[in-house]
């Protein structure tokens, strides 16, 4: 076979193609890059300890007054969004009357409706690279007077500035290594991505589940049962689709299944008799003409284009079980109580793996252990039993700490 990537990069005798030469070396600039940026970074965390010397730590139980509260997780990733609303149950029963905002991004904003928090401040990636940008939304931030700002990722440098910044009488956070950056440090440790819920909960001194939650409302249970009823679907009575198999074709870097794997995956669940919707997400666009040409021949399946990331959400939650690589719509699926099946492609995640009762491991790409774990979640109502608060449990949870109106609950964009 020839190498056409070597071929291109000399185009005459003691002429190179620049283009083919940049393509062959950008593998060495990206590694550079992350080398010099984590230099970077990590200069950055020694001044801003040398700047904010040593914080004097105060007991959460000595907090007086506490009604004003941020949470601080402005991250691209949608599955470090919904990490993030594992506060959400904690800072309720520790601060019962407490308005809980969030700092978010303007790509991961629309994962916050429904929950029972106030104010949704946004970033745009454009603020995140020229910071000078964000000072409007600090002056607001600033403005609003918060008693406590609670900064989730210990490797964050955004976050650090941001609730240095933001002016809160106390923050609280856990910081990297012995430095003291915080009123309120957490000491426990974080290993696992889910430890971080639980390891604050338990600084708080809360006893409630630090469970990661994702709320859909009636209209948009409608209008996934709508968008389901178009695919082709069949539904019961009460126009619920009957069960299916959510196959997510997503995933970044080395999480990223071959679709090879997917065609053999979807070719054996139509053979075994159960229905499966295979949803793509933005970036897989490329995948979808080998998907349809596959689904032309399995009855069983449908194929869900890239849909709103809240259409998308009330959709999979219609799901009994859903096979995924480590993807943010796996932190998704969990928050919504779907059992997920996750192909393992890294071993770094299994620092990922929901820990639900319901959740399946499968290394190697191996279609048969699959069916195995979704055949344990298919024909049951384990759907049904989800232990995650939704929607219809919000009230309840509403009355014993403070009413929110969907009014009180404002996004603003950064422009």
């Amino acid at each position: 076979m020839v190498d056409k990537q070597r071929e291109s990069a000399v185009i005459a005798p003691g002429w190179l193609d620049g283009k083919a030469m940049l393509a062959a070396i950008k593998p060495t600039l990206k590694k550079a890059v992350r080398q010099l940026e984590k230099a970077g970074r990590k200069a950055v965390f020694a001044a801003l300890s040398a700047a904010a010397g040593r914080r004097q730590e105060v007991s959460v139980t000595a907090l007086q007054e506490v009604s004003r509260i941020i949470v601080i997780r402005p991250n691209y990733r949608i599955g470090n969004a919904i990490l993030s609303t594992a506060i959400i149950a904690p800072l309720q029963e520790r601060f019962p009357g407490a308005t809980i905002d969030f700092l978010v991004t303007d790509k991961t904003a629309s994962l916050f409706a429904n929950l029972p928090i106030g104010h949704i401040t946004t970033v745009s990636r454009s603020v995140m690279r020229q910071p000078w940008r964000a000072l409007p939304i600090v002056r607001q931030l600033r403005a609003r007077r918060y008693d406590l700002a609670v900064q989730l990722a210990p490797s964050s440098l955004s976050g650090l500035v941001v609730s240095t910044l933001v002016g809160a009488r106390y923050i609280m956070g856990k910081p990297k290594g012995s430095a003291a950056w915080y009123d309120i440090t957490v000491t426990d440790p974080i290993v696992h991505a889910y430890d971080v819920g639980t390891a604050f909960s338990r600084t708080l001194g809360t006893i409630c589940p630090a469970n990661t939650c994702l709320a859909i409302s009636d209209k948009e249970r409608m209008r996934a049962l709508g968008q389901f009823q178009a695919m082709g679907l069949e539904t019961d009575g009460d126009g619920n689709p009957d069960a299916f198999v959510a196959v997510f074709v997503g995933g970044h870097a080395d999480k990223v299944c071959p679709v090879s794997f997917w065609l053999a995956l979807i070719n054996d669940l139509n053979r075994t008799g159960k229905r499966f919707v295979v949803f793509v997400g933005p970036e897989e666009k490329a995948m979808i003409p080998r998907l349809q040409q596959a689904l032309a021949t399995l009855p069983l399946g449908s194929l869900c284009p890239p849909q709103p990331l809240r259409l998308f959400a009330a959709m999979l939650a219609q799901a009994r079980v859903m096979v995924t690589p480590d993807s943010g719509p796996m932190h998704m699926a969990a928050a919504l109580g779907v059992p997920v099946v996750m192909m393992l492609q890294a071993q770094k995640s299994m620092g990922f793996v929901p820990p639900c009762a319901g959740s399946r491991v499968v290394p190697n790409l191996n279609v048969s252990q699959v069916l195995v774990a979704v055949d344990g979640h298919y024909n049951d109502n384990a759907a049904d039993a989800t232990t995650n608060v939704m929607e219809a449990d919000w009230p309840r949870v509403k009355a014993s700490d403070r009413q929110i109106s969907d009014s009180s609950m404002s996004v603003e964009m950064a422009l």
